[in-house]
């Protein structure tokens, strides 16, 4: 399972856009609530009177379906997401997207992607590999009953997480062929016990249908099992490591854990049994994907104390390496898969067999940060870099499909906040930089 990782922040958001003209079907269920926008109705996932977190009558009317154009003028087989394909934008002036691309599959099968309203809601939607819409989810700015985040895990699993207040903090889990069941459930897949998350909110989650995990700053990370419907503090587990537990990858029962101090290392978690995984003491391990039949991660050497942050040690080089799967350290049998690559800035994933990242350069001198794409294809270590056109940049996390890349596109410079809109490359059309692995 490639890649868990849900890091989309909460939402709190409040206006228009995404109604069109369409015509109000009626309340999603008996008794719903009208919200601010014609044909959004509160959500009977949080308490009553919470009309700030709304559902669609009909998420067919209220969430467009993606349209995509040709951009030829990138390349022969380019295309992007018609700019003004969200009501509300403008030709040159699309609604901004958040700048991560959230999808599963080949279709891919499941896309998730949030959008910034002209008025300052914020709309979440999934969609079908036919580009329409199964769930919406829209978020006034002004929000004083919660917050919701909504994504997809590495398995396809659809999500939402939410709570009341600090209180009450709840997963909603489904399959991606249900996922329009999340905001209209009352009955939750998990709910935290206050006492052990306090005032805490996640800052990133990870998940699968059968794991959650919660990092809640330094080493408070959750690990929760669905089915047995318990969790623990993973710091509290025999062997756990010191360090802030910032990140997390889910490969069926096993849970990777970075551990940061001075520098990065990974340990695994598994039958409640956590080990040492990757690292070392000249080492710094940043990043580790997995599809479960490979794991890649990055390793940077060299180390030196960062100029800016003399608590931190920064890798001066960076390779990429692959091993087949294992929980076990003693058994990584080891591959160079791409040597010396540049730093990695944005968030990994790992699907289809094909691991992409994000890294920036400054091609005419200047301080403006500029994105470019990696992507290696795993099993035979061949690579591509994409550096789009026309002064465009991708955005802080791709998705990578079976022929091309997917991800959300900015003018000018990397933002780590907004997109334009969602760019697809194939990798046909991609620089290669590596035939196969060294």
């Amino acid at each position: 399972m490639a890649d868990a990782e849900a890091g989309a922040p909460d939402v709190g958001g409040g206006g228009t856009g995404g109604d069109g003209m369409a015509a109000d079907s009626g309340p999603p269920y008996p008794g719903a609530q009208a919200c601010q926008w014609p044909g959004w109705y509160a959500s009977p996932a949080l308490p009553k009177g919470c009309d700030s977190v709304c559902i669609p009558d009909d998420v067919t009317k209220r969430v467009p379906a993606l349209k995509w154009i040709d951009r030829s003028d990138w390349c022969a087989d380019c295309q992007w997401l018609e700019p003004s394909w969200w009501p509300g934008a403008q030709p040159n002036n699309a609604a901004p997207l958040t700048p991560a691309i959230r999808a599963s599959g080949a279709g891919p099968d499941i896309i998730g992607l949030g959008v910034h309203n002209p008025d300052k809601s914020f709309t979440v939607g999934m969609y079908n590999a036919l580009g329409n819409p199964v769930l919406g989810i829209r978020v006034a700015q002004d929000i004083s009953c919660g917050a919701v985040a909504a994504t997809l895990g590495g398995d396809g699993t659809a999500a939402t997480r939410f709570r009341t207040g600090y209180a009450n903090q709840r997963w909603m889990l489904r399959p991606m062929d249900r996922a329009g069941e999340l905001m209209l459930a009352t009955q939750p897949d998990f709910t935290y016990d206050d006492a052990f998350v306090g005032i805490n909110s996640p800052n990133r989650s990870f998940f699968t249908a059968d794991w959650i995990v919660d990092a809640f700053g330094g080493n408070f990370m959750s690990l929760v099992d669905v089915k047995a419907d318990t969790v623990t503090k993973i710091a509290s587990l025999p062997g756990a490591p010191p360090g802030e537990y910032d990140s997390a990858v889910i490969s069926g029962n096993a849970i990777f854990v970075r551990a940061f101090t001075d520098k990065s290392s990974w340990f695994v978690v598994e039958n409640g049994v956590v080990k040492p995984f990757l690292g070392g003491p000249n080492v710094d391990i940043d990043r580790v994907a997995t599809d479960g039949k490979w794991i890649v991660w990055n390793e940077g050497t060299q180390l030196a104390p960062d100029p800016s942050d003399s608590s931190r040690m920064l890798a001066q080089r960076h390779d990429l390496y692959r091993a087949p799967f294992t929980t076990d350290a003693t058994k990584i049998q080891r591959q160079l898969l791409v040597p010396d690559t540049p730093r990695f800035y944005g968030t990994s994933a790992f699907a289809n067999g094909y691991y992409t990242d994000i890294t920036l350069n400054h091609p005419d001198g200047s301080t403006v940060n500029h994105s470019q794409a990696l992507v290696v294809q795993v099993d035979t270590g061949r690579a591509w870099s994409s550096d789009l056109p026309q002064g465009y940049v991708w955005g802080g996390r791709n998705y990578p499909a079976p022929t091309e890349l997917w991800g959300a596109v900015s003018p000018d410079h990397y933002n780590v906040q907004y997109a334009y809109t969602i760019g697809r490359v194939p990798y046909a059309d991609m620089t290669q930089i590596q035939a196969k692995m060294p």
